[in-house]
C-alpha cells in the first residue's frame, strides 16, 4: 500500500497525543488497513517531520530530555515513583538498559548433549532429523530418513508382547 500524506499526518498527530507506538500500529491497521512493517515506516517519517518542526537535533532532545529527568530527581516534592520513572527514562536515553534480547551464538567447537535442552522426544528427533538433513547437504548428499514412529503404534505392540 502507498503511503499518502494523509497517513503521515494522521501518524503525526497520534504520536504528538503521546500514544504510544504498538498503539499507532493498531489504529493505522483499524483506520487505513495498513500493516505492521508498512506503519514501523510511517512513525519514522511522522516522527522525522515532529524533529523537523522543532528545528532542534536528536542530541539537543536528549538533552533536554535529561534536563527534565534530571529536574524529577533533584525535586523534593516528587514522589519515589516519579523519581524512580525519570530514572528508568534517563538510563533508557544513555543506553544503560539491559537488552531486551540476547542473541548467543554456538559456534563450531562448542558441543551440548541434546537431552541437556529438556525438549520433549519428538522435538529433539525433529531436531536431530534437521541437524542430519543439513550436514547432509552441505555434503550434497541426500539420503531418506525413516519417519518417525506413531506413539500410539509402539505402545499398543508393547501391550501385545
Amino acid at each position: 500500500m502507498k503511503v499518502t500524506e494523509e497517513v503521515i499526518t494522521f501518524t503525526e498527530a497520534a504520536l504528538s497525543q503521546r500514544f504510544h507506538t504498538a498503539d499507532v500500529h493498531r489504529l493505522l491497521l483499524r483506520k487505513y488497513g495498513i500493516k505492521s512493517r508498512t506503519a514501523q515506516k510511517c512513525v519514522a517519517r511522522a516522527r522525522q517531520r515532529i524533529l523537523e518542526k522543532t528545528l532542534k537535533s536528536k542530541s539537543d532532545h536528549k538533552i533536554d530530555a535529561l534536563a527534565f529527568y534530571d529536574q524529577i530527581l533533584r525535586n523534593k516534592e516528587a514522589t519515589v515513583r516519579e523519581k524512580i520513572l525519570a530514572q528508568e527514562r534517563i538510563d533508557k536515553l544513555l543506553g544503560l538498559e539491559s537488552p531486551a534480547r540476547q542473541d548467543v551464538q554456538i559456534t563450531q567447537t562448542d558441543s551440548f548433549a541434546i537431552d541437556d535442552l529438556g525438549l520433549p522426544l519428538e522435538m529433539r528427533r525433529q531436531l536431530l532429523e534437521a541437524i542430519r538433513t543439513k550436514k547432509l547437504d552441505q555434503q550434497g548428499k541426500v539420503m531418506e530418513l525413516p519417519a518417525p514412529a506413531e506413539p500410539a503404534a509402539e505402545s499398543a505392540k508393547d501391550s501385545t508382547s
